[in-house]
């Protein structure tokens, strides 16, 4: 009975350590549903999207963000944005570019961006001169099993809707951990939230960059 006892005890001190640990700080992100820039405090103009889905050959359900994993590495709940990841990313980099002092908005449903071979065609445009950031993401995650990790990467590409070339390339990567995890017992919310800081954390160094921003302030 003693040992069937220090058992439990053993047991629910286990339980308790993993929940505290579950309540250790995630990074959050730091911006959200950004306002549009004004247009005469602007350095330049970009349509954004599409981001297409390309994670594991493109086999991948889009809407799985991460994974929250319990014993043995098994799935116990997932991370999803019923959007699917294209326009997860989209929001993240729309708010970054805004934050970053450019006119930003979700690309035209009736402008049609589509990836061909090494490069992108657009379509249907109707003399609009504003170039277009598109891009493919290669990797896209958040997960917990002991520990809690981020990993991005997303290949992006400014393309000039006049003439179909590419003015720009880059990629947002980053690869991040933040310690123990809690378990079951993390917030897939929270979790959610640290992959798009991620995302806007790697997007604000490229568009406060000198080399973009010259390439915004020429093009417009």
């Amino acid at each position: 009975m003693k040992i069937l006892s220090n058992f439990k005890n053993g047991l629910v001190l286990i339980l308790a350590l993993t929940f505290l640990a579950g309540c250790a700080s995630i990074p959050t992100a730091r911006l959200e549903n950004i306002s549009q820039v004004r247009e005469e405090n602007a350095i330049g103009k970009i349509y954004v999207g599409p981001f297409l889905d390309l994670r594991k050959g493109s086999n991948v359900d889009t809407t799985i963000l991460g994974t929250i994993r319990g014993g043995y590495g098994n799935p116990w709940t997932r991370i999803r944005d019923s959007r699917g990841a294209d326009e997860f990313v989209r929001e993240q980099v729309i708010n970054a570019a805004r934050a970053s002092a450019i006119i930003a908005d979700r690309k035209p449903d009736d402008l049609v961006a589509r990836k061909k071979g090494d490069g992108w065609v657009i379509e249907n445009i109707k003399n609009s001169k504003r170039p277009i950031l598109v891009g493919v993401i290669n990797g896209l995650i958040v997960e917990t099993l002991m520990n809690r990790g981020v990993v991005v990467n997303i290949s992006i590409e400014l393309i000039d809707p006049t003439t179909n070339n590419s003015m720009w390339r880059s990629t947002l990567i980053r690869n991040e951990r933040a310690g123990m995890s809690g378990g079951i017992f993390d917030s897939t919310e929270d979790l959610k939230s640290w992959l798009a800081k991620t995302i806007q954390d790697s997007a604000l160094e490229i568009f406060t960059s000198a080399d973009f921003k010259k390439i915004i302030e020429t093009k417009n």
